[in-house]
């Protein structure tokens, strides 16, 4: 049990194993909506997940939900939906908007914050390029899907010999180039009007050990990687452009680098190339937040993932704006793979946007939601949503431990005594072989339950 006093927020255990073994089966796709259902769930809120978005109360964003990635919450007077990070006091304009790089970046411009120099070109527009080219003083180049996200098809480093040839192999008949900015690359996650939390991005990179070989340093950093439900999908993989980027450095894969010596392995600082993210909140100069905050002013957003990049040169600090994510990654805040992570703060702050009469709510930081069984509701087709029970203020939540000697017999008997007093939770199986039961439910049910484990 737990209240939360003014301007602090709730503290949970994001290690916990209960809650990690439900990441884990979440996958990628929708550990974001996961974190904001559980803000919202732990201090009392009605959850339901849906399957479909064809009613009007999804028009904001059109996918299905079968990976639970669509949910409502409710407090009883009020209900929003949402899709992910994105809720329904997101209007649709603004992510058609910001998923257009061009009106973006003119938008931004309009308000006076600086974006990178670019220009929007047709595979077909050569003479376009070709002048871009002649009047930028860059030396590197950045080309884009116009449309694009999770930093797909995205080509950075490109010299302005092969820029052009760029443009026209690229599989997007429409890009953005740009001129690359040289620099420390941030995610700034605000909420209404303050940097709520900021990760850092960094280049895939191994460090050496005077002993293994690259190619072994990148294994041995992909099992560190597994160990983190976010980026136990986004391996580091060696590609031929890693090679390419080696070998421009007079390295191959069986090079072995010097004790502590940082090899950087590519051009792209996106985590689906194998890029490193880390928690940086309290670190960052104060230029970084306030760009990022005047970028969702300029747009009227409640949130969004702010993509900056901040450059030194001669004792000044310049920071740009790359993109506006209306439906921002938030997961890397809570799961980095160096620094303390930010616990489950950002998905507190929207729920406290969507829902300021919660705040003072009773929490239960130790409860989860039975994502696997959420999951296989919506996945069967049977169900086109699925509703969570409301922990209430009278509600205990519990955990009882098994020994590994109890057999499959005893664990269906109290599965069934656990539905039969009607308590909700899951069976969690330890890394060694104990099992958790947690649940929660109404006092009385719980001591009710708990009454099959005395003596008789």
């Amino acid at each position: 049990m737990y209240y939360r006093k003014p301007g602090e927020f709730l503290m949970v255990n994001m290690h916990d194993p209960v809650l990690m073994s439900q990441l884990t089966s979440a996958g990628l796709t929708n550990i974001d909506s996961y974190l904001i259902a559980l803000a919202a769930f732990q201090r009392g809120l009605s959850v339901s997940f849906h399957r479909f978005t064809s009613t009007e109360e999804f028009h904001f964003k059109s996918d299905e939900g079968y990976l639970a990635e669509l949910f409502s919450v409710t407090d009883g007077r009020h209900t929003h939906y949402f899709n992910r990070t994105i809720g329904d006091l997101t209007p649709p304009e603004l992510s058609v908007i910001t998923t257009d790089k061009h009106r973006t970046k003119e938008r931004l411009q309009k308000h006076g914050i600086p974006v990178p120099v670019g220009i929007v070109a047709n595979k077909g527009q050569q003479a376009l390029v070709e002048k871009f080219i002649r009047i930028s003083s860059a030396r590197e180049f950045v080309v884009k899907p116009f449309d694009g996200s999770l930093s797909r098809d995205v080509r950075v480093g490109v010299p302005p010999a092969e820029l052009l040839s760029c443009v026209q192999e690229h599989p997007d008949a429409r890009v953005v180039i740009e001129e690359q900015i040289k620099g420390d690359e941030y995610r700034v996650s605000v909420v209404d009007g303050k940097a709520v939390a900021i990760t850092q991005a960094l280049q895939p990179h191994v460090i050496g050990d005077g002993v293994r070989t690259i190619e072994e340093l990148v294994a041995e950093k992909n099992r560190s990687r597994v160990a983190n439900p976010v980026f136990r999908y986004l391996p580091l993989k060696i590609t031929p452009d890693m090679v390419s980027y080696l070998a421009a450095g007079e390295l191959t894969t069986l090079s072995v680098p010097e004790p502590g010596q940082r090899v950087i392995l590519s051009h792209s600082f996106s985590i689906h190339q194998g890029g490193d993210i880390i928690e940086v909140t309290d670190a960052v100069s104060s230029e970084v937040k306030e760009v990022a905050i005047r970028a969702c002013e300029a747009f009227g957003m409640l949130f969004a993932g702010v993509d900056v990049i901040e450059r030194r040169q001669g004792g000044k600090t310049e920071v740009y704006v790359l993109e506006l994510n209306s439906r921002g990654s938030i997961e890397a805040h809570s799961y980095p793979l160096a620094g303390e992570g930010r616990n489950n703060t950002v998905a507190e702050a929207i729920i406290d946007r969507y829902f300021p009469d919660s705040i003072h709510n009773r929490r239960f930081p130790e409860a989860v939601i039975n994502v696997k069984g959420v999951l296989e509701a919506l996945q069967n087709g049977l169900f086109s949503s699925v509703t969570l029970p409301t922990l209430a203020s009278d509600w205990v939540h519990k955990r009882i431990k098994l020994g590994p000697e109890s057999g499959d017999r005893v664990l269906r008997r109290i599965k069934y005594s656990f539905l039969r007093h009607k308590l909700y939770g899951l069976l969690h199986k330890t890394d060694t072989g104990e099992f958790i039961f947690d649940c929660a439910g109404p006092e009385a049910d719980f001591q009710d339950f708990m009454k099959m484990f005395s003596p008789r």
